[in-house]
């Protein structure tokens, strides 16, 4: 533990503003996949949607621990689901609340949790949540995390806070009427909160990205502007200011001036994603496809994204083939297609076929595991596949064995042969999507 620990402490990461890291049992899979993740990546921080990772994004051939201990201290946001009181997950808290102020702590109150609490946590702030009734006095888990994302990210603005809840309220007003296309309106806000708060950057930064978005380049720069000459502008947010106005002079034709806004960015934080994104787009523009093929590859060492994946597989498209006149609006539809098709199939060769017929409720009723007591059964080996052994439990039941709960070399080992009983330990059911998540038998 004290390896894990000075690992922790001692290999500080450059935090990244967009990103929210979930720390859970794996019994919450479900949950955190059309929950938790989807509630926060619809959330918007600085006019990009936030990032929502778990251990489930661990995708290499490392130390899971050693990745959990990476994306917290990466972590603008920790949130941890304690349902269960799982011992990995409290462990995970323990470093988190050790080093970070940004910890959103959830629990569901299903099974009365709230009065078998740990004492070591029982003078923290607890948001609980009730899945089985979301009409009832709890809060639903996706209130609880929009209003505590939206806190925390607030209050871990760079610049200058708000002074008052007035001009707070004002953004947020603005910000709602820019989205929903009347920018012309959201001007009146600013103009009211500069008179609240005249030194606060963050004022004019949202002041000029509006008036860009309503094509006024010019009174966009000169909003952009007051933001750099503030004294309460720091350098990140400075890098910040310059690549909104680099987008000014790019809409506004000025292409030279954008590029030059590019690299006083760089200079001021070169550890930007959002820098190289934006710069692979000024690229794209003037139809310099490997200069923005190389930028989006640099925002890729630094914030590994689906989206920025994607946009380094057009940007390598474009390049290459010569007569590629997709969109990436139209590239990233298609990719988003083939992956909604590749999981169903991916679904289906997983869990196998499970008939729509009354035996599943009955059945799944009476297999159901008890908190922090998995159903122990037995079942017959179908097939091995690369994630992992899928198992017969019933004549229309099936599940599966993930390759991670596994020996290294089980595709190998005859005891995993089809044909074969196993003795497994069913941690989970989806009732609704009807999927039997299995791990083995302790020996």
């Amino acid at each position: 533990m004290a390896t894990f620990l000075q690992k922790f402490q001692n290999n500080p990461r450059k935090k990244i503003d967009r990103l929210v890291f979930t720390i859970l049992p794996e019994d919450r899979e479900e949950l955190f996949k059309s929950k938790i993740q989807p509630t926060i990546e619809a959330i918007e921080y600085r006019n990009s949607p936030m990032d929502c990772h778990s251990y489930l994004d661990n995708r290499g051939p490392g130390n899971l621990l050693d990745f959990i201990i990476e994306k917290i201290q990466q972590a603008n946001i920790v949130v941890a689901d304690i349902t269960g009181f799982n011992a990995s997950v409290m462990f995970e808290l323990g470093l988190v609340m050790s080093r970070k102020e940004n910890v959103i702590i959830i629990c569901e109150n299903a099974t009365g949790a709230k009065n078998e609490l740990p004492f070591n946590i029982k003078h923290e702030k607890v948001h609980f949540y009730d899945l089985e009734n979301p009409s009832g006095p709890e809060t639903t888990i996706e209130e609880i995390l929009k209003e505590q994302v939206q806190f925390h990210l607030t209050e871990s603005l760079s610049g200058p806070r708000f002074n008052s809840q007035e001009a707070q309220k004002l953004m947020k007003d603005a910000i709602d009427l820019r989205k929903s296309g009347k920018g012309e309106l959201a001007l009146y806000a600013f103009k009211d909160m500069v008179k609240l708060e005249k030194g606060n950057w963050y004022i004019y930064y949202e002041w000029g990205i509006t008036l860009r978005i309503i094509k006024d380049y010019k009174e966009a720069e000169k909003q952009l502007n007051l933001a750099l000459q503030q004294p309460s502008t720091s350098n990140k947010d400075k890098a910040q200011v310059y690549i909104e106005l680099a987008r000014v002079n790019q809409e506004g034709n000025n292409l030279e001036e954008a590029g030059a806004c590019f690299d006083k960015a760089e200079t001021l934080d070169s550890n930007n994603a959002d820098l190289y994104e934006a710069w692979a787009d000024y690229h794209d523009s003037l139809g310099e496809y490997g200069k923005a093929m190389e930028k989006i590859k640099h925002a890729y060492t630094i914030k590994q994204t689906r989206l920025l994946k994607i946009k380094l597989a057009y940007y390598v498209e474009k390049f290459s083939e010569e007569n590629f006149k997709m969109t990436f609006a139209q590239f990233l539809r298609l990719q988003d297609s083939q992956q909604t098709n590749f999981n169903n199939r991916r679904n289906r060769h997983e869990q196998g076929p499970i008939r729509p017929n009354g035996n599943w409720e009955n059945w799944a009723k009476s297999h159901m595991p008890e908190r922090n007591k998995p159903f122990l059964t037995e079942g017959k080996i179908i097939r091995n596949q690369p994630n992992g052994v899928l198992v017969a439990l019933d004549e229309h039941v099936t599940g599966l064995i993930p390759a991670k709960k596994l020996p290294g070399n089980f595709g190998h080992m005859d005891r995993f042969a089809p044909g074969k009983q196993v003795k497994v330990a069913i941690y989970w059911i989806d009732k609704n999507k009807r999927h039997v998540f299995l791990s083995l038998q302790p020996e």
